[in-house]
């Protein structure tokens, strides 16, 4: 029985990046799930362009209903827990607008309670975020350990 030869990492992304170009190109299509306003999930086959003009078509919406409830951009983007550049971004469709975010929106601008409850939690960006995998050091009462009071002391006894 022959081994079976797989093709070298180097020839695999050879045929992947002439996948992606004949993608561009309009001559591949791949297959795509997108999630629907009802909730439904549609998946079909889409060249880029095709995607492209979804991502488009969700920008301007997100755009009208930003109109549509007479805010800046800045505020549109606290309202959605999102940073502005990120919003601008969308707007633009530089980035595809997420489905959740394009449903908060819709939400927002359809319910004047939901648009309270966000305007209510919406941040004004002045409060300090803790880094995310920071832990909190535990001290001693002085806040520091013995050898570094013994160090510290010695130091500020140096200057006097």
């Amino acid at each position: 029985m022959k081994a079976k030869k797989f093709p070298s990492i180097a020839e695999q992304v050879r045929e992947g990046a002439a996948d992606l170009d004949g993608w561009i190109r309009g001559d591949t299509r791949f297959r795509v799930t997108i999630a629907g306003k009802d909730g439904s999930r549609s998946t079909f086959n889409a060249t880029h362009a095709e995607l492209e003009e979804i991502k488009t078509h969700r920008a301007v919406a997100l755009k009208k209903i930003r109109s549509a409830m007479h805010m800046s951009q800045s505020g549109f983007a606290r309202l959605l827990h999102v940073a502005t550049g990120t919003l601008k971004g969308w707007e633009i469709a530089r980035r595809a607008v997420p489905e959740h975010v394009y449903r908060l929106a819709e939400l927002a601008r359809d319910i004047p309670a939901a648009r309270k409850y966000l305007e209510a939690t919406a941040s004004d960006g002045t409060e300090k975020r803790k880094p995310i995998g920071t832990k909190q050091i535990k001290s001693s009462p002085r806040g520091l350990g013995p050898k570094a009071r013994s160090a510290t002391s010695k130091k500020r006894a140096a200057h006097a």
